[in-house]
This record gives C-alpha cells, sequence and structure tokens, in this order.
C-alpha cells in the first residue's frame, strides 16, 4: 500500500513540474518577445530622431516603449516568481528521497563524487607551454611587457555586456536573460551563447543578495591578467592527451599586485567574486557557419575549473596557490600555436575596454602592420563583433565613443592616423563608417616579431611530431 501510495505521489509530482516547466516556457517566450518590441522600438526612435522626425511623433514612440517597457517588467516578475516557485517544486519529494535511501541501501554506499583530475607535474614543463611563456625579445624588460592573444577566443565578445546594461535587462529576483551574441570569425558566422553566474553578493546597503551576472570588464581584465601570469615559469601548464587542458597557479596577492602593476587595482573581495563569476558563467560557442539546422557547438564555464586556497590553507602555507583552468578554446590554441605574441602592457594602460578589444583585433588580424600596408575597419562590423558598442543607447553616442578609443591607439602608439569616411544613405542618414588604419613603425615591428616567433614554434612543434 506504501508503495502505491509512493508512486501517485511521485506520478503527482511529475505532473506538477511538467505543468510549471510549461509555464516558465511561455512566460519566457512572452519575456523574449517583449524583449523584441523594446529593441525595436529603441532602432526606430534612433531612425526617426537620425531622419528628422518631429516631437510629436517621436513622443508617440516612447510612449509606445513605455508600455512595452511596463508590460516587460510585469512578465519578468511574474517570471521571477514562478522561477523561485520551481526550485521547491523541483526538489526531490519525502517520499522520492526514501526510495532513493532504499536504493542506495541495496546497492551499498553511493560513490563519491569524482575529484578533478590533479595537474601532473609534467605539465608545468613541456614543450607547449615552454612555447607560450617564453617570447621573441631583446631584454627582460621587453619579455615582462608581452602576454599572447588567442585567436579564436579573443574574437567572441565574451565580456561585452556591461553592469549597466545588465542592470537594464535584470528582471525582480536577479535573474537575466541567456544572452545570444552574434559575431563572426574568420568571415564565419558564430554565436556566443551566454548564461550568466549566480552569485551570493552585498547590495548597495551591505545586504547580502543573490545576483545574477555576465562577466564583463572586471573579469576581462582578471583573465588577461591570469595569462600573463601563466607566462611566469612554474606558474602555467599544458596538460596535453585526449582532452588538453591548461591554466595557472597563482596566489591572490600575485594576481592582485599583477593587475595594480598594469594600472587596475581591485580588492580581494572583487578578485574573488570576479573568479566565482568566471568559474559559474557558462559560453557556448556555436558555430553557424555548416549547419544552422543542427549546428556544431563547444559549451564550457569561462574557467571549467576553480581550486580555492582557504584562510587556513594560506596560514599553513603562505605559498599555497589558487588553480584555474582555462578554456579549452585556449588550451587548442595553445596547443596549435595559433596565439600571437602582442605588447600587453600597452593593453593594460588602456582604461577603456573597446579600445583593449581593438588592441587585440590588430593584433590578430593586421599581421602585415608596416608603413604604406593600411588596414580597414567598419563601424557595423566593429559593433557585430565587438558586443560593446550596443552598451550605448544611441549610435552617436558609440560612434564617439569610438573615435575616442581610436585615439587612445594614436597615444599609445599602435596607429600612426585613422581616416573616417562616413556612408551616408536617404536623406543624410549614417548608414556606416569605414576606418582606414595606418600603424606605427613601432607596431609593424611587434607584429613582424610577432610572426617570426609563432612561425618559429609552429616549426618546431612539426619536427617534434615528425620525431614520434
Amino acid at each position: 500500500m506504501a508503495t502505491d501510495k509512493n508512486t501517485k505521489m511521485g506520478a503527482a509530482q511529475a505532473a506538477l513540474r511538467k505543468d510549471h516547466a510549461a509555464k516558465i516556457e511561455k512566460l519566457q517566450a512572452a519575456y523574449d518577445a517583449e524583449m523584441v518590441k523594446y529593441l525595436d522600438l529603441n532602432r526606430r526612435i534612433d531612425e526617426e530622431t537620425s531622419l528628422g522626425a518631429s516631437v510629436e511623433e517621436i513622443g508617440l514612440l516612447e510612449r509606445a516603449l513605455d508600455v512595452v517597457q511596463q508590460d516587460r517588467r510585469t512578465i519578468g516578475d511574474q517570471l521571477s516568481e514562478a522561477l523561485h516557485e520551481w526550485r521547491s517544486i523541483d526538489a526531490p519529494s519525502p517520499e522520492e528521497e526514501y526510495e532513493e535511501h532504499l536504493a542506495k541501501e541495496s546497492k551499498g554506499k553511493a560513490k563519491s563524487p569524482k575529484r578533478a583530475k590533479a595537474v601532473p607535474s609534467a605539465a608545468f614543463k613541456n614543450q607547449q607551454i615552454d612555447l607560450f611563456r617564453n617570447f621573441l625579445v631583446n631584454t627582460d624588460q621587453e619579455r615582462d611587457s608581452l602576454s599572447n592573444a588567442i585567436d579564436l577566443w579573443d574574437s567572441v565578445p565574451r565580456y561585452s555586456i556591461s553592469r549597466p546594461k545588465q542592470a537594464e535587462m535584470r528582471v525582480a529576483g536577479g535573474f537575466l536573460p541567456i544572452a545570444n551574441l552574434e559575431f563572426q570569425y574568420k568571415g564565419q558566422p558564430y554565436t556566443a551563447q551566454i548564461r550568466p553566474a549566480r552569485i551570493e553578493t552585498k547590495d548597495k546597503n551591505g545586504n547580502r543578495t543573490t545576483l545574477e551576472i555576465y562577466p564583463s570588464r572586471r573579469e576581462e581584465l582578471i583573465e588577461h591578467a591570469l595569462r600573463k601570469l601563466a607566462t611566469e615559469q612554474q606558474s602555467g601548464f599544458f596538460d596535453g592527451g585526449k582532452d588538453s587542458r591548461s591554466g595557472v597557479t597563482f596566489t591572490l596577492h600575485q594576481l592582485r599586485t599583477e593587475l595594480e602593476s598594469r594600472g587596475h587595482s581591485m580588492r580581494y573581495e572583487e578578485l574573488m567574486e570576479s573568479l566565482d563569476v568566471m568559474n559559474l558563467a557558462n559560453i557556448r560557442l556555436i558555430d553557424n557557419s555548416q549547419n544552422n539546422e543542427d549546428p556544431s557547438f563547444i559549451s564550457q564555464p569561462y574557467l571549467p575549473a576553480l581550486a580555492k586556497v582557504t584562510k587556513a590553507g594560506r596560514t599553513a602555507d603562505p605559498q599555497a596557490k589558487w588553480l584555474v583552468q582555462f578554456h579549452s578554446a585556449l588550451s587548442a590554441s595553445m596547443a596549435q600555436i595559433t596565439y600571437r605574441q602582442y605588447n600587453y602592457h600597452r593593453l593594460m594602460k588602456c582604461q577603456s575596454q573597446l579600445a583593449r578589444w581593438l588592441i587585440s583585433q590588430l593584433v590578430l588580424k593586421y599581421t602585415f602592420a608596416a608603413p604604406g600596408n593600411t588596414f580597414k575597419m567598419l563601424y557595423s562590423t566593429i559593433k557585430r563583433d565587438s558586443g560593446l558598442l550596443n552598451n550605448y543607447s544611441r549610435p552617436r553616442a558609440s560612434m564617439d565613443a569610438l573615435d575616442d578609443s581610436f585615439e587612445d591607439l594614436k597615444r599609445e602608439g599602435v596607429l600612426m592616423n585613422v581616416k573616417k569616411e562616413t556612408r551616408t544613405g536617404v536623406r543624410g542618414k549614417i548608414e556606416d563608417v569605414e576606418y582606414t588604419l595606418a600603424a606605427t613603425v613601432k607596431f609593424g615591428a611587434e607584429q613582424k616579431a610577432a610572426n617570426k616567433h609563432q612561425g618559429t614554434g609552429r616549426a618546431s612543434l612539426r619536427l617534434v611530431d615528425n620525431s614520434q
């Protein structure tokens, strides 16, 4: 009798879950539809403003935008409530927990969770990690200024949604939608699908609260610093084999000092929170070039593994280190030597995230930089592939921000000249802007050294492969 009762209760629980899942799916679809309306109205307001529409016409659109925004918030509140309810519904019922207990007793103790595979000592000294940490330089000072740009990984707009933009997108309960960011890599279409990290943090009043966060500017800087630390002896590792992995060991003091030395001071609490965000947020890289119906993808957290050193651990061993594992896209680049050495110190001097993105792209794409060899970029391409210009509410503001970033690159010795050509359409509306970039002699020399270093690394790797 008890078994029949449990079965019936289990069936009822399953039915409740099914109904609630359908409710969440419906609310999510409604929320997404309102978001589309919201973005479309914003676009129309921008267009009508640029075309010189009357105050009355703009006012009508803005009132419509207010209505959509209110509907979006209402649906968002309902979605948030439904998601909170789901947490209790999705939990095992007492009857299910008892059945699970009985199953474990009949089969013996449950297996303990698998621990992350330990990093072997050989991973800290092998050809791949040696090539990654060794640069083509003349002095130790020059070496200190260098790091590696990662071909595919640094072309992904993975840190593009600013914290203020996230605040606009966030619904009641601290939830954020799954972000789908379209970009191109070597002319092929990709999507970066980002699921936010859900963490405990403090609000402006110092109270603990739960919040969903996309990795953004702070996490971007920390990743750059971690990659730099990976070039230090006995810090970075590359573990080859069937599932290649790479990463770095470090102390929080090392990480904090590295960032501070490059002009980006952060508190220890900020560092730990950002490491959590990068470990808990998931990014799915979807390749849309082959099959739009069933595209291939790779899905992982930004940092697939994170091992923390506790306060007690630090007291027992002041040299005890944290460990992070890099995304597999970075590991693949390390294995195939598709990365390029570049002036990391210059990049970190830039306070603008957009300027840092531009430098990375020029390092990866403007490989022929030299006097007389120019490089062209379109505003539309930069907007699509960086994702950073979407943080501005008006096209004019985003264009001004891009102009400022190019000026940063001129001041930092990357570009000698930027020629700007505006493309207009009907009624003088700006359709696109073409930038023709001319590199400095210094940047051209750096790119030449990077070409040589990459070629030498690939040649040495081929020699080893052929000898085996």
